[in-house]
Formats: C-alpha cells, structure tokens, sequence
C-alpha cells in the first residue's frame, strides 16, 4: 500500500538553521527523481522528488464517472477529469483509500490544490476521446519542501502517461521566487518561499503555444513579473524536457526484445 511504502517520507523533519543561506547557485535546480508504476492497482502512477518534496499520483480510469448525490449518472459524451490532492499531515490510508474520502475533511489549500492541477491539465486532456467516462487523479503529497505544486504537476503527467491517457503533450511546470534581495531563486525550497516577497509558478505544455496555468503571490512590478515568469518558463521547459527523456527511456526499457 500507498503510505506502508512510503511511511518513512511522512516522519518529521527537524527544522532549518534560523541563519539559512541557499547553498546553490540562483538558477540551479534540487536534485530531481522521477519514476513511474509505483502503486500496482492504478491504471497509472507517478512519483516525483524534487529536493526533499515528494509526491505521489495515482491516475484511476477512463471509467464511468460515479454516480452524483442525486443518483443519476453523468451522460457527457466528453469525458471529466477529477482530481484530488491530500497532504500527508491529513491522511493515514493508500491512495486507493482517498478515494472514498472525496468532498470530506479537505482543507482549503487541498481544494485549491486540488482546482490548479484540473485547470492545469483539462485543456491538455483529449476528453473527447473518452466520452461518458471520468479519468480520476489522486496526489498525495508526502512531504513538502517548497514548490510542492511545481512536483505535484511533473507526477501528474507522468501518472497519465503511465496511464496512456491520450494528451495534447506533458505538462511540466516551474516556481520561482523572488527574494527581499530582488533575486529570482529557481526552485525554491520551504524556507525560501516563507522568506520570499513573491512567488510565481508556471505551467505549460511542451508542444503548445500557451500556458496552462500562471500562479502568482506578492507584489510585483511589471518588469519584474515578466522576468521571473520568462525565467519559470524556460526553467519548466527544462524540466519537461528531462521528464520527456524519462519517458522514452521507460519506454524503451518496457518494449518486447527484438527476436
């Protein structure tokens, strides 16, 4: 199961030096692992670490959609795409388990976690292709080291192209912060967003011409909103990029030996 795997990831982190001091360069990224098939009864799974966040996503579907309150079933001839996020501070049970906790005991940053990861990757879903049914994502974040949302977005992906869910392309995604310095810090960790005047995450699709989500906390100029967004975006097109390379390795590794 889900946190029987991953039980060590939720034990408490003994807090930063008060005098914390970033021991990379600005426009360097934390260490990044990326791997798939990591929950066996998903249709398609990702895990991310990005630094010390860890997260974990679970794609269930394309299935017909649950029935509503009302005990009528949804008859869309496009598909719906859910999703639910839950931190590890509020659940003790598997990825499968979360499923029968939908619309209980989330909290409002959940749900809005829960709300950008949809209005990120529905645009990018081809949910027409999978008329009358629903495609259900669960991320659980096991640990959160700062830009939570940037690992929570790479797991998706990989969970639904683990999933072979049609996509109009990866989405990838990329937090900067802005220092009370005025230095734009990749990738920040916990204690560089609490110290930060503001934050910008981006989110795109590789092979697009269009954001799929800007995100953006603190008081910026204009100038300096469009440089820390450039900066997001070429730092996420790395990123998707790395995760692209991923992606064909895994492929290549699953392809059947030529006889």
């Amino acid at each position: 199961m889900l946190f029987q795997r991953y039980g060590p990831c939720l034990e408490p982190q003994s807090s930063l030096e008060e005098n914390y001091q970033r021991t990379r360069p600005n426009n360097s990224l934390r260490s990044l692992v990326l791997n798939t098939r990591t929950i066996a009864d998903a249709a398609g799974s990702g895990y991310v670490e990005l630094g010390r966040t860890k997260v974990i996503a679970a794609v269930y579907g394309p299935r017909p959609p649950l029935r509503s309150s009302k005990g009528g079933v949804e008859n869309a001839m496009k598909g719906r795409l859910t999703c639910e996020v839950v931190k590890s501070a509020y659940c003790s049970y598997s990825c499968e388990s979360t499923r029968s906790q939908i619309g209980k005991g989330f909290s409002e940053e959940e749900r809005l976690l829960s709300i950008r990861l949809v209005r990120a990757f529905e645009p990018i879903l081809l949910l027409d292709k999978y008329p009358k049914c629903s495609i259900d994502i669960f991320v659980v974040l096991l640990e959160d080291d700062g830009s939570a949302f940037t690992a929570m977005t790479l797991a998706t992906s990989l969970a639904l192209a683990d999933a072979s869910i049609e996509l109009v392309s990866i989405v990838a995604s990329a937090t900067v912060a802005i220092s009370p310095k005025q230095e734009y810090l990749v990738d920040p960790d916990k204690t560089e967003c609490e110290q930060a005047i503001a934050l910008i995450t981006v989110s795109l699709p590789l092979h697009a011409t269009q954001l799929c989500e800007i995100y953006h906390i603190g008081k910026l100029s204009a100038e300096e909103w469009l440089s820390a967004v450039q900066l997001a975006v070429e730092v996420a097109q790395t990123v998707g990029n790395s995760m692209c390379q991923f992606l064909l390795q895994e492929m290549a590794k699953n392809e059947p030996s030529n006889q």
